[in-house]
């Protein structure tokens, strides 16, 4: 087996296969074969793929010129179509809602959709320009992609094999190009399983969905000065911050209220396509986006605008989550904004900020947004951060290093400034060549804490290098934080603040190049890779840790160090002692405005 990334050059033989996903139905027989990216060769299924003769074209987004210059494309093409879909919205259910209603509404899945597309159409330009006389697999009759009931629906099929191979099909017979020959069969569909909520979990929740509607009837009041939906606030906040306004605290099960999603109807939806005379990608797009909307901005949509108007009216509305996968919930605070709600976000967590963030959606949408780090915006303002930040009492006998892995979806989901897709790879070398670094050391346990995974299947990565034993078994990220002696994080997000806080020696080994921060924390950056706690090389990381591990708290605790400590919480979370009150004098405030 013969392997290689693929660049420019072009290729030719006489019995080439382009394969697009990692369907091994469409792999062909042929005596070579071009993987469109990484995420065809599953990682589960490695002894079949890694049998054959095979080169993988690099991911486009490697290049960090072309992701910027896409993500400005991108962000403009966003606003035109937003502007022309909520007209037609409008028309569709006989309504009359401003922009910024269906941008609350239609805007996280829009701004997902068009950077799905654009990233399966380059990867496809790319490959028609690197092949010649290559052949691909494609259905022999219609195959229509499945169409998500919800924003969460609509996520999952745009990481999945069958709905990408599909997409990918839908975009080679719209582009026909020369360079690769559609060879038709018949594609079996596959069954798509459903997860099941554990017993447990599902009981919890039904017990305090009762106790929530119990409390809603008893209290005769559908009005709130301020109401919290998925705040990340802990419980016993929530409640302290409703009583500050005279409110009986409640969680508001109103809004998890099960939708049963009807079939798709083929006649509205083909009624109302978009024209477009390019052939290009946007003439793609206006072909395609009617096709994939999810049903709850089309069939199901006068459903939830019927149930969104039984629940309560709030003067003030505050979430860190529901904003974007919750439609009950995004069509009652639609509503409510329109009607000159005030509509407040709140961070889910944070650190060092992105750049450039789903093209400012968020602040788009919200009067404020309450953030851990300084200001970006104009909408911005920094309150404490609205999950606990936990110093630990740690025992100073613990020998263990936590490195904090970290993954992506096989498929790009969305454009971002991280590493999307096949560069989580890079990633995962970048920790593999850390962990080698390492002094062999008795008195030195190196534990890692997997990221849930997304397709690349990390955690068996690890354990197929280091052996099992390298696994950490604990559930909680705190408890990995407290047997450490010095963690390790692999990404400048909210995991990396939680260990800064918590007073555990920390380091933040990142790929600096796919992580383009925005230049306000440029100086901050500097100062923590000059006190030695941020590092982009894996080496250098590793001897640092070598020659720190006997007393580790003697650098954590020297001047340089904590200066740069210090820097970090006033830019990326300040913690208020009295934060109860910062919050409730943060939410009078706008409600005087």
């Amino acid at each position: 087996m013969k392997s290689k990334k693929m660049k420019s050059k072009k290729m030719k033989s006489k019995n080439t296969f382009l394969v697009t996903t990692a369907i091994e139905s469409t792999f062909g027989n042929g005596d070579h074969i071009i993987y469109l990216g990484e995420w065809c060769k599953k990682y589960s299924c490695k002894n079949e793929w890694s049998k054959r003769n095979y080169v993988v074209t690099e991911y486009h987004w490697k290049d960090r010129k072309k992701i910027q210059k896409d993500y400005n494309y991108l962000s403009e093409l966003y606003e035109r179509t937003l502007t022309s879909i909520y007209i037609k919205l409008n028309d569709i259910h006989n309504v009359d809602f401003s922009k910024r209603y269906w941008r609350i509404i239609i805007g996280p899945w829009l701004l997902t959709y068009i950077s799905v597309l654009w990233d399966r159409w380059e990867s496809i330009r790319l490959a028609e320009n690197m092949c010649d006389d290559v052949k691909t697999i494609v259905p022999d009759k219609k195959e229509k992609r499945s169409v998500a009931g919800d924003y969460n629906s609509s996520m999952q099929l745009m990481i999945n094999d069958e709905w990408n191979y599909l997409l990918y099909c839908e975009i080679l017979e719209w582009k026909k190009p020369l360079s690769i020959v559609l060879i038709k069969q018949p594609f079996k569909r596959s069954r798509i399983l459903k997860k099941r909520e554990p017993i447990k979990s599902y009981l919890l929740s039904l017990i305090l969905r009762i106790l929530d509607k119990i409390l809603r009837s008893m209290l005769f009041l559908d009005s709130y000065k301020v109401l919290l939906h998925a705040s990340y606030f802990p419980l016993n906040k929530v409640a302290s911050l409703y009583l500050r306004f005279f409110q009986f605290p409640r969680l508001h099960f109103e809004f998890e209220k099960k939708i049963n999603f009807s079939s798709v109807n083929e006649v509205n939806r083909s009624s109302d396509k978009q024209t477009n005379e390019s052939g290009g990608f946007e003439g793609f797009l206006s072909e395609q986006i009617f096709n994939d909307m999810p049903k709850a901005y089309l069939e199901n949509y006068n459903v939830l605008l019927k149930y969104s108007k039984s629940l309560p009216d709030a003067e003030l509305i505050l979430t860190a989550n529901s904003h974007y996968g919750n439609e009950i919930f995004k069509n009652w605070s639609a509503g409510l904004v329109d009607k000159n709600s005030k509509f407040i976000i709140a961070s889910h967590g944070g650190a060092l900020i992105s750049k450039a963030v789903s093209f400012g959606h968020e602040e788009s949408i919200c009067d404020k947004k309450a953030v851990w780090h300084v200001p970006l915006d104009e909408t911005h303002v920094q309150l404490s951060p609205n999950k606990n930040m936990k110093k630990y009492n740690v025992n100073k006998n613990r020998n263990r290093v936590t490195l904090v892995g970290l993954e992506f979806p096989r498929y790009s989901y969305r454009i971002q400034f991280t590493p999307n897709s096949s560069l989580v790879l890079e990633d995962f070398n970048q920790k593999v060549n850390f962990i080698k670094s390492l002094k062999k050391n008795s008195n030195l346990n190196i534990k890692i804490r997997p990221y849930p995974n997304q397709g690349w299947f990390t955690k068996e990565r690890y354990v197929d290098i280091f052996g099992e034993e390298i696994i950490s078994n604990n559930r909680k990220l705190e408890k990995d934080i407290v047997q450490s002696r010095i963690v390790i994080c692999s990404y400048p997000q909210t995991t990396f603040s939680e260990a800064m806080h918590s007073g555990v020696p920390t380091i933040l080994l990142f790929m600096e190049e796919y992580w383009e921060l925005d230049h306000k924390f440029d100086e901050l950056v500097k100062n923590m890779k000059n006190a030695k706690i941020i590092f982009s090389d894996a080496k250098e990381a590793a001897g640092h840790i070598n020659s720190i591990w006997d007393a580790p708290e003697e650098w954590w605790g020297s001047q340089e160090v904590v200066s740069a400590r210090e820097m970090f919480f006033s830019m990326c979370g300040r913690t208020n002692p009295n934060w109860i009150d910062e919050w409730s004098l943060f939410f009078k405030d706008e409600l005087k405005k």
